[in-house]
């Protein structure tokens, strides 16, 4: 944040006027000005109002005071929070998510992204989150709950519910889930319609990519759960119909190898099938395999991506690979220890 006296030195400059012209305006002494700039001595408050008055800007202004971030300084904010989990740890992540919340206390966004990567990097890195923790975090979702912007709100309400479903309190869970409206209008897909007869073709292809995106995500996702409730009925036959639809709807929308095989290992997994699990595992033997292949697909080409993601998923896989019981029946495999020797070296 902007000091003071480099607020008043950058609008005098502005101005075009000299410290004893600006110091003759307000009835102080040059001397003064000058060491309001070099932050020797602040202006006596009955001189804020003048002050701006006399630069063109409000007192906001001149006291740094903004209620919103732009979105990129809350993404620069939301990257050092992430190196700070990895650097120093979760106690002085909290610290600095604190410190930046207590400058910007408006802006939902912010506190709405400190909240996901707290909680997210708690999951990535496998790191225990204190009782306190955990209530800050949600402390941080329901105040975000409360901002005045309806996506924010509705993020907020969509994670509260995941973490109330992890603690079983599926009453306050539905609550949550109530908070979200059910659109009947797919606002996007008019506002590609929009850009597309306007010959905004660059925002009109980004507007129908995301659309497209985002379906696979809800489609992949509605048959993970109808795979699950099949495998938790020891249904197969149904379970693996199931499994080969993913593969070719992951096929089909250019999301990549790894979300090709993610269903076979699943399923590999489920059976304790050694070999059918080494045998999709074995595309990571691929020096050029990439989590995030999808990020070159042509069909998404408008888009702009997460550059970390494919790292995080990585460090996610390295943890599962060392500590996921249900890994068990194939750790010792000689091909599955090279294969995530392979993996590791990725990732260091």
């Amino acid at each position: 944040m902007m000091e003071i006296g480099a607020v008043i030195r950058k609008y005098r400059k502005e101005k075009e006027m000299t410290q004893e012209e600006m110091a003759g305006c307000l009835g102080v002494t040059a001397s003064a000005v000058n060491k309001w700039e070099n932050g020797n001595t602040l202006p006596d408050v009955a001189l804020l109002a003048p002050v701006a008055r006399l630069l063109g800007i409000t007192t906001d202004t001149l006291l740094s005071y903004r209620e919103k971030l732009t979105e990129r300084e809350i993404l620069e904010i939301g990257e050092e929070l992430r190196q700070c989990v990895k650097e120093k740890g979760l106690e002085a992540a909290f610290v600095f998510s604190e410190e930046k919340i207590r400058e910007y206390p408006n802006c939902g966004q912010l506190i709405l992204i400190c909240a996901q990567i707290l909680n997210g990097c708690c999951v990535l890195y496998g790191l225990e989150k204190s009782r306190e923790q955990e209530e800050k975090i949600f402390l941080l979702y329901e105040k975000a709950l409360k901002d005045e912007q309806e996506e924010i709100r509705e993020s907020a309400a969509m994670a509260l519910m995941i973490l109330l479903m992890e603690k079983k309190e599926y009453q306050k869970a539905q609550d949550c889930l109530d908070k979200i409206r059910e659109r009947k209008i797919n606002k996007k897909q008019l506002q590609g319609n929009l850009y597309a007869a306007q010959e905004k073709r660059e925002e009109a292809y980004a507007a129908y990519e995301k659309i497209l995106f985002s379906c696979f995500y809800d489609m992949n996702g509605a048959f993970n759960g109808i795979l699950s409730l099949a495998l938790k009925e020891e249904d197969m036959d149904k379970a693996e119909k199931i499994a080969d639809k993913q593969k070719h709807l992951a096929s089909l929308m250019e999301m990549g190898k790894y979300m090709e095989i993610s269903p076979e290992l699943i399923m590999a997994v489920h059976d304790k099938d050694k070999h059918r699990f080494l045998k999709a595992f074995s595309c990571f033997k691929n020096k050029d395999m990439d989590i995030h292949e999808f990020t070159e697909s042509e069909l998404y080409s408008h888009m702009d991506f997460y550059k970390e993601g494919a790292r995080d998923l990585l460090e996610m896989f390295k943890r599962a690979m060392d500590k996921d019981e249900e890994l068990d029946f194939v750790r010792q495999e000689p091909e599955f220890q090279k294969i995530c020797e392979k993996l590791k070296n990725k990732i260091s």
